[in-house]
């Protein structure tokens, strides 16, 4: 962000008239933001709102951070939102808030308004060169990042499904640690499922390491669903990666989906525009339509409904004992009336045994009934039969 969208947000807010103003998320981005707004500005803010609730009663410079449960959005004029990654989950999250009636002011779409995306891709190639990545292409469909290990990733010229990008573009790098994780435990000649594909980031790389690795990604999102078979021919793996199009749960048949949430979107059972309806498949369906002789490993972030994707997998997971990378977040589970405890619980008596996987890439054994709650991570799940 620049001076020039601070002065366009800063003129905005002078016109309308309003002197309550809150600003959502507590990162990198909103301390810049704050840093560079006038004094007349500033007084105008009420506060800063994040979901993180670590951060609930802490400060960020002058300004209290509280969560959105904690927050009176009754009287809140306006909400500025600062993340240029979760920017779309945010304006999600504030649309089911009753209280507020205000209006949104999204940083990363003024910034996008006021350059247009090719000058924005133009500007940002300096800070991808310093992060070690390659110039972003833009072919008049797609924006094109090439990561420095020449994998080609795409998002589209709306930047959408851009969560994946834009923390690429922020540090070059995205779940190094997990992605390396899976490389070390798959190879030739297994199978693979993602679960919750979005735009490939696992899949691509893992089906670029082993040609003879054959993956089944699965994402349910229409849009992102698109990108993802775009990455896998950006990247010449369509012999060995699959794209399908489908949710994957505990029963066969169609759900409700969320559609603009980028790497948020979940299944759920709320109305409005946002939700579609989508084809839903359980594993164990797949894999006997499919003839898998075998399954080796399974990711999955499927936001909350990694229990019901278990559930319809059972006889594949008591015939292959695939090793499992699920992540799972405490509130997401509660999404679907359930706890992380009993994740591990189901698994267990398949004789899986869980652990944690430290910035090393090594496994320690974890234990939901001895941690008071289950932070958003990936955990490990392997069958005994394997060994640690």
């Amino acid at each position: 962000m620049t001076d020039d969208t601070t002065k366009r947000i800063e003129s905005e807010i002078s016109k309308s008239g309003w002197t309550k103003i809150l600003v959502w998320t507590a990162g990198g981005a909103t301390r810049q933001f704050l840093s560079q707004i006038s004094p007349q500005l500033a007084g105008k803010i009420a506060g800063v709102v994040d979901s993180n609730p670590a951060l609930d009663g802490k400060n960020i410079g002058r300004y209290a951070i509280h969560s959105p449960e904690h927050t009176d959005f009754s009287t809140a004029q306006a909400i500025i939102i600062t993340s240029p990654v979760f920017h779309e989950e945010i304006k999600s999250q504030i649309a089911s808030i009753k209280a507020f009636r205000g209006q949104i002011i999204d940083i990363f779409e003024e910034r996008l308004k006021l350059l247009g995306i090719e000058k924005w891709l133009e500007e940002t190639n300096a800070h991808i060169r310093r992060n070690g990545l390659r110039p972003i292409l833009f072919n008049g469909e797609d924006a094109l990042l090439l990561t420095k290990n020449d994998t080609l990733f795409c998002f589209d010229k709306n930047m959408q499904n851009n969560q994946i990008i834009m923390e690429l573009l922020q540090g070059g790098q995205y779940e190094k640690e997990d992605v390396d994780f899976v490389i070390s435990r798959v190879g030739n000649g297994q199978v693979m499922l993602d679960i919750g594909a979005n735009v490939g980031w696992f899949t691509i790389h893992a089906a670029k390491r082993y040609p003879n690795l054959v993956i089944h990604a699965f994402e349910p999102s229409a849009r992102t669903h698109a990108t993802l078979e775009k990455n896998i021919r950006y990247n010449h793996v369509e012999k060995n990666a699959h794209a399908h199009r489908s949710a994957v749960g505990e029963q066969d048949g169609v759900v409700r989906f969320t559609a603009t949430l980028d790497t948020g979107n979940h299944i759920g059972t709320e109305s409005g525009a946002n939700m579609v309806e989508v084809p839903c498949t359980t594993l164990d369906s797949f894999a006997k339509k499919e003839g898998l002789a075998r399954v080796d490993f399974i990711k999955c972030d499927i936001e909350g409904a990694e229990l019901m994707m278990l559930k319809g997998a059972s006889k594949l997971l008591a015939r292959h004992h695939p090793m499992l990378m699920l992540e799972i977040n405490e509130s997401w589970a509660q999404r679907f009336g359930y706890l992380p405890k009993d994740i591990q619980d189901y698994l267990a008596k398949l004789d899986y045994d869980m652990f944690v996987l430290d910035k090393n890439g090594q496994l320690h054994a974890h234990d939901f009934s001895a941690s008071k709650s289950s932070d958003e991570r990936n955990f490990i799940f392997v069958h005994k039969s394997l060994g640690k």
